[in-house]
């Protein structure tokens, strides 16, 4: 029994369609100022050493019945708990075992208590106080060395070598279907960034906290700060507003949002940047939004993937200057004391652009990196 336990947390790391659709890949253990968290697609944990299961089990259509929330989909079975509980029932009771809980919520419980130990611990022996999510976009398959990448970077511009990072692996999807792999993926988002606030809620809120987006990981994060209405389906707004609601929204003192290419509308999204979760809390401590944007970019406005922005949800912060404009208004009404800056990526290259790598090897990456660090 043991011997299978921990091939089990050894394995895990490819979730996928049918064989073809890549969702999370597990990576070695990070270094002493580095945390890794792994999401799948309702924002359900994996435990710490990760999994493997059969690909073919974790394909994308079928029934899902969410283990907190209680409501029923079409189309999601490829999930943490509806593998445990149809796949590998004697898998979760080792599981269980390990962790010392009873049922799925109870892991999830656990683990969220974990991760935030954990995080905590680092903090504490952080003369920075410097908390850094990365949140990767729509297809993950390079966010590993992109990661990599980014804390270089930013370590480089601060002069630290304290800062705290999590590195959220979340269920963005790969699928040769992009189209309907990309519109699965905006729901996900809003799922994995109801659990990163619970997460938040459990994190000192003496820090300093960024958290760095890529594309659609601007949802993920928005919806993490605050309650985004922008569903057409209101049956479905309604839904994530019953969760949203009655989730407290984070209270670190000084949060900034960075967002590179974000895979969202940026007037309908900060709109809603006061429908926060606390009673006595008016936003004070959101300081900071940054935004990196190219009209350039082929996924998000123009080219080839640009039918998936118009018709799986509108992306004009990651491509229009107006739009960028127009956020900033927005802002400026809803919240005017939060600053607001901007990259323009536009006039770096004329090729097409998107990926987190792309971006930083342009030249303006280094004025996305000081509005987001830099003292103001």
């Amino acid at each position: 029994m043991r011997i299978r336990f921990l091939l089990l947390l050894t394995f895990l790391g490819f979730l996928s369609q049918n064989a073809s659709a890549e969702h999370i890949l597990f990576h070695p253990k990070p270094s002493k100022k580095v945390v890794r968290l792994y999401m799948d697609r309702y924002g359900q944990i994996y435990p710490s050493n990760g999994f493997k299961a059969d690909p073919n089990i974790f394909y994308m259509r079928g029934d899902f019945c969410h283990s907190e929330y209680g409501r029923c989909r079409h189309g999601d079975a490829a999930n943490l708990m509806t593998y445990f509980n149809y796949h590998d029932e004697d898998g979760f009771d080792e599981v269980a075992k390990a962790y010392k809980v009873s049922s799925f919520e109870g892991l999830q419980k656990k683990l969220l208590k974990e991760y935030a130990k954990t995080i905590n611990s680092k903090l504490r022996e952080s003369k920075s106080k410097k908390l850094v999510f990365l949140i990767h976009g729509f297809d993950n398959s390079f966010t590993y060395w992109e990661y990599i990448r980014m804390r270089e970077k930013i370590n480089e511009y601060t002069g630290e070598d304290d800062i705290v990072y999590v590195e959220l692996y979340w269920d963005a999807l790969r699928d040769q279907n992009a189209a309907y792999t990309y519109s699965r993926a905006e729901i996900n988002s809003l799922f994995v960034g109801y659990t990163l606030r619970k997460l938040l809620a459990n994190i000192d809120e003496n820090i300093n906290l960024t958290l760095l987006t890529h594309s659609i990981g601007a949802s993920v994060a928005t919806q993490a700060l605050f309650n985004v209405d922008k569903w057409r389906d209101r049956y479905f707004q309604y839904y994530l507003d019953d969760i949203g609601f009655g989730l407290p929204t984070p209270k670190q003192q000084n949060i900034t949002l960075a967002m590179l290419a974000p895979a969202i509308p940026g007037v309908q999204t900060f709109n809603d940047i006061n429908n926060t979760s606390l009673d006595e809390n008016d936003n004070e401590n959101y300081k900071r939004i940054v935004v990196g944007y190219s009209e350039h970019d082929h996924v998000n406005g123009k080219g080839m993937y640009s039918i998936f922005a118009s018709r799986y949800g509108q992306h004009a912060l990651a491509v229009s200057r107006s739009e960028v404009h127009r956020t900033h208004k927005t802002l400026q009404k809803e919240h005017n004391d939060v600053k607001f800056l901007s990259a323009n990526f536009t006039g770096d290259t004329k090729k097409n652009t998107h990926t987190m790598s792309q971006y930083m090897d342009l030249g303006h990456f280094s004025d996305f990196i000081d509005d987001t660090f830099g003292q103001y």
